[in-house]
């Protein structure tokens, strides 16, 4: 199911390259090698059965040729696989981009391997898509309209948060793998476990709205305004900080898997 899924992040989502593709590749790479220098081996062996039958005099030549001719194979090999693993490595620093609205983000890590926070990659690179999420929400925000019936004046414009997204972005990543709409993680996680894991702390409130099968952000907002507790989430004035993700499955049966945070 892992390889079926195809993680695509919309606007302020992020999607990220699973690490076990790359150790596949990585380990396609070291296969291809041993392969490689296994072919060099035999032919090697072949040859040097070739050489005893040559005449005496021509005996150390042959099998110095035969050796040179080993190493240059090998060799080739070795620089063959060196040059995939550096392709790989390049890939895997790609920074996110935007297409259209959508973010892809590949996996990135610094010159010490320390790898860069997803707060941090979307605070510089996402900057564009944050705010265009931020202003289809605060929309409905900064606007005078109601929840189930009961009035609701505008607020205060809300604020992105890097670690609210970090803790959306794992939920709705989840309910793709699973293909199940729920608040409760596969691993059992409720919205405040998520949230507090990311390093998340307020004595405030916080609150958690999830959908799925909309394709866009406009579609998705609606759809929560549309509901009474998911409209009260988003216009209390108990809240101020936001994120919001959405992870595709094209595999499963509502395909769109979104996760909205908030706190204050």
């Amino acid at each position: 199911m892992k390889n079926s899924i195809k993680l695509l992040i919309i606007l302020s989502v992020l999607g990220l390259t699973a690490t076990s593709s790359m150790a596949n590749s990585k380990k396609q790479i070291k296969a291809q090698q041993k392969e490689c220098i296994q072919k060099a081996k035999a032919t090697k062996k072949q040859k040097q059965t070739q050489c005893k039958k040559e005449p005496k005099a021509n005996r150390k030549s042959c099998k110095t040729d035969l050796t040179n001719e080993f190493k240059a194979s090998t060799k080739q090999c070795k620089d063959t696989a060196k040059k995939q693993k550096a392709e790989l490595k390049q890939k895997s620093k790609k920074t996110p981009f935007l297409k259209g609205k959508k973010v892809i983000d590949h996996k990135s890590k610094t010159k010490n391997k320390k790898p860069v926070t997803k707060a941090t990659k979307y605070k510089k690179e996402s900057t564009l898509a944050k705010k265009a999420f931020l202003a289809e929400i605060n929309k409905y925000r900064t606007a005078d309209n109601s929840c189930g019936g009961k009035s609701m004046p505008k607020k205060s414009a809300f604020v992105w948060d890097d670690k609210l997204f970090d803790a959306a972005i794992r939920h709705s990543k989840d309910m793709a793998k699973t293909g199940k709409l729920s608040h409760t993680g596969s691993d059992g996680s409720s919205a405040f476990d998520r949230i507090s894991d990311t390093g998340f702390f307020t004595l405030g409130m916080r609150a958690e709205n999830v959908a799925a099968g909309n394709s866009n952000i406009a579609s998705v907002m609606k759809s929560w305004m549309k509901s009474t507790g998911h409209c009260n989430n988003i216009k209390t004035g108990m809240v101020r900080k936001v994120a919001v993700s959405m992870v595709e499955n094209p595999n499963s049966s509502y395909k769109y898997y979104w996760t909205m945070t908030l706190a204050k």
